[in-house]
């Protein structure tokens, strides 16, 4: 469903936009198209062109890469007021990631030629895009490493002391992990299945490091939980 986005809607909440003032904002709302998918959609496949670049305003987002033999592996995982698919401002032709709904979405995209025309003309935005840039990719860059050379324990707990820092809330208990995330969806996140990520995570639960619920997660010692990611 395309509708044309309320201009002012929050985008002054994503952290990319949040130095741009109220008139920038309305120009950039003006060439932004607003998009739904249902839990289970794709959004873009890799080798599909790299035409836009999407903010998540509601729902859950799972960015994957496919291996050349079509295994899949999950390097990101995105909750709302969180960009992605910005490599096409910097040349990426074609998508070299998946994107799915892995919750209902509704976001925000901006034709690529429309959004770096929008950078060219506020620097200050343009400098905040290539910093984002640089953090995904050696998020990719990370995840991928860790898939290829860690284990399971060792995976799981340096996710989730990733998590914890990029994403975490703090609390008077511990740091919670924001998105929420189910046992099958962080399985997926570290190349495992659910019921060896269930039962290492009942190992680290065991160990003090956290307390699970069943779609969140509590680091209660992130010194300890990195320290376990050290591990191999």
């Amino acid at each position: 469903m395309h509708n044309t986005c309320n201009v002012l809607w929050q985008l002054k909440e994503f952290d990319l936009l949040s130095q741009l003032n109220e008139d920038q904002l309305e120009e950039l709302g003006s060439w932004v198209k607003d998009l739904e998918f249902n839990q289970g959609e794709l959004i873009y496949l890799p080798g599909e062109p790299s035409e836009s670049v999407y903010f998540l305003k509601q729902g859950k987002v799972k960015l994957s890469y496919v291996g050349p033999a079509g295994k899949e592996f999950t390097v990101s995982i995105l909750d709302k007021g969180e960009p992605f698919g910005e490599m096409s401002v910097v040349g990426e032709e074609d998508r070299s990631l998946k994107a799915e709904a892995i919750a209902d979405v509704v976001l925000c995209s901006v034709s690529k030629r429309d959004f770096l025309h929008f950078t060219e003309q506020n620097p200050e935005l343009s400098l905040s895009v290539a910093k984002k840039i640089g953090q995904h990719r050696r998020e990719i860059q990370n995840s991928l490493a860790d898939l290829l050379f860690k284990d399971v324990p060792s995976r799981l707990a340096t996710t989730l002391h990733r998590l914890a820092v990029e994403y975490g809330e703090e609390g008077r208990n511990g740091v919670k992990i924001k998105p929420s995330l189910t046992h099958e969806e962080i399985a997926k996140l570290i190349g495992s299945t659910r019921e060896t990520t269930t039962a290492n995570l009942n190992e680290l639960e065991s160990e003090g490091l956290i307390e699970k619920g069943r779609e969140n997660i509590l680091v209660k010692d992130k010194d300890g939980l990195k320290a376990r990611a050290s591990r191999n």
